[in-house]
């Protein structure tokens, strides 16, 4: 959890903490800012300049003099709608959408203090109004007006460089997880060959139910290997299949130079299952969710064990990434190889000519959600509607995929009904 300037998290920052901080005349700097309201152009340019700089904090509701709070401070008029006004300006004005802490204190006669972290951002460099003004923030503005200024050229390459090698590095971080994978089952001599190729799809992950996360824009290591090791050995949660745990639990955890797994295989030797993270924030789950038959036009995947896997993957992430402080925007791609013409059995004693069926045996959707919709249930389950939708039209299914996934939820216990 992201401990703020109060020394304590945001979330519990009060306003008598404020009122003490005020006391002390910090004044602003390359992290820190005052504004009187949230309605000047000026807090747009903070947030982004912060962004693109090193991240910061904003107290809004103290006006500045002489860049320190000046006293007595006085707070603002406290609405239900503060948090929003604050994404709603960003949504609007700015691009790509950041993703800042917002804590609105508890109010006391009326009045408040909004508190709002702007972490440094990986997905820089966040344009305003219409991508036509690129800010940074100033270490320093003395001789200057403002502590904004127009991100020179030099600037402005430097926060597209970053960027690009964070894609780079993104696209490393997903190869890590097939290399490791791949390799766990080279070592396997038991591997069945009789499925080892079919028309040509990779045979290590086939009928695997690939989910896997990773930051958007990743930059630096967010923890080191043991911390992920213990985390993977000693942290389980609860699917939507009742007595399932995530990641599984009698597996032993392995580790290496990049993270930590586990992996699990039948008595051919075949893949079961296969957890991994990575020191750079990669969450990834292969799950065998094919269930071969003699007679390949049998093949089929149940569709509770598909949705139990994504869904806990999604939350575990989520998790996880709260617990690092990692605050912004993640890369989900879900993809699935089998044999075509691979049944999806939806419901109980379900007709063999009624099962839709994947023709191609493919599937493959990205997401890109904030960790808030990861954490929050009513954003994680829309984002759970849209991969669940296409997953499920990938097998020809016409029906409502929504109120397939409303039900497990509901019947698992670990989702709030209305």
């Amino acid at each position: 959890m992201q401990t703020s300037i109060f020394g304590k998290p945001l979330s519990e920052v009060t306003i008598q903490d404020v009122k003490i901080f005020c006391d002390k005349q910090v004044r602003e700097g390359i992290n820190l800012d005052y504004k009187r309201d949230l309605t000047s152009k000026s807090l747009l340019k903070t947030m982004a300049a912060f962004a693109n700089t090193r991240g910061g904090f904003i107290i809004a509701g103290v006006e500045d003099e002489d860049d320190k709070p000046k006293l007595p401070i006085e707070g603002i008029e406290w609405k239900e709608s503060l948090p929003l006004s604050v994404t709603s300006m960003i949504v609007d004005n700015m691009y790509p959408y950041l993703s800042v802490d917002v804590h609105v204190c508890e109010p006391e006669n009326g009045k408040t203090f909004v508190l709002i972290y702007v972490p440094e951002s990986h997905e820089a460099p966040h344009w305003l109004f219409n991508r036509t003004e690129l800010y940074v923030r100033r270490a320093d503005r003395a001789g200057h007006t403002h502590w904004e200024h127009f991100a020179t050229d030099g600037e402005w390459d430097f926060l597209r460089n970053k960027r690009e090698r964070s894609v780079e590095l993104r696209n490393q971080a997903r190869e890590v997880v097939k290399y490791i994978f791949e390799a766990e089952n080279r070592t396997d001599k038991q591997r069945d060959p009789m499925r080892s190729f079919a028309l040509g799809k990779p045979n290590y992950h086939f009928g695997m139910l690939r989910t896997v996360l990773v930051p958007l824009f990743p930059r630096e290591i967010m923890c080191d290997v043991l911390t992920l090791n213990t985390h993977l050995t000693a942290e389980h949660i609860p699917t939507l299949l009742g007595d399932d745990e995530y990641p599984q639990v009698d597996s032993q955890t392995k580790v290496f130079q990049e993270g930590a797994y586990k992996y699990e295989a039948d008595s051919r030797g075949l893949a079961q299952s296969f957890s991994l993270l990575t020191r750079f924030g990669v969450v990834a789950t292969y799950e065998r969710v094919l269930k071969d038959q003699k007679d390949e036009p049998n093949d089929f995947i149940y569709f509770d064990q598909a949705l139990a896997s994504i869904e806990v993957t999604l939350r575990y992430a989520g998790k996880l990434y709260d617990e690092l402080a990692y605050t912004g925007s993640v890369m989900c791609s879900v993809n699935l190889a089998t044999m075509d013409n691979t049944a999806l059995i939806y419901k109980d004693h379900q007709p063999l000519r009624m099962m839709p069926r994947n023709l191609q045996g493919y599937f493959a959707w990205e997401v890109e959600p904030t960790v808030s919709e990861l954490n929050d249930p009513a954003t994680r389950t829309e984002i759970l509607y849209e991969i669940i939708q296409e997953f499920t039209r990938s097998f020809g299914y016409v029906g409502d995929s929504n109120q397939l996934v409303d039900e497990w939820l509901e019947k698992s216990g670990l989702y709030p009904t209305a």
